[in-house]
């Protein structure tokens, strides 16, 4: 089972119940919520060429956008790269040249 088809079958299963919780954010998302934002952001990735293989790299904090940017990525078969987000420019800039060299 992929992510994607777990996500799917959270979907079917819990559709409405909440799936992630931000207090920060003062957020809650449904299962199916989460589902439809993280298939919403696969196709604009998809758009921008994104796809198999590629290397998707994002700068949060504890958001609930890091939930879709991993579902999205995994529906693509593209990998989430997390750079922590007090990170200097250049460290940040150094991690992605690592990370694109493998």
């Amino acid at each position: 089972m992929t992510f994607g088809e777990l996500l799917d079958y959270h979907v079917e299963v819990r559709g409405e119940h909440p799936a992630v919780i931000s207090h920060p954010q003062g957020m809650k998302l449904s299962w199916r919520q989460l589902s439809d934002r993280s298939i919403r952001l696969a196709r604009a990735l998809a758009e921008d060429g994104v796809g198999n293989g590629s290397l998707v790299a994002i700068s949060l904090g504890s958001r609930t956008e890091y939930f879709e940017a991993f579902f999205a990525c995994a529906r693509l078969g593209a990998a989430l790269v997390m750079l922590n987000y007090a990170y200097a420019e250049s460290e940040m800039l150094a991690l992605l040249k690592i990370v694109s060299e493998y």
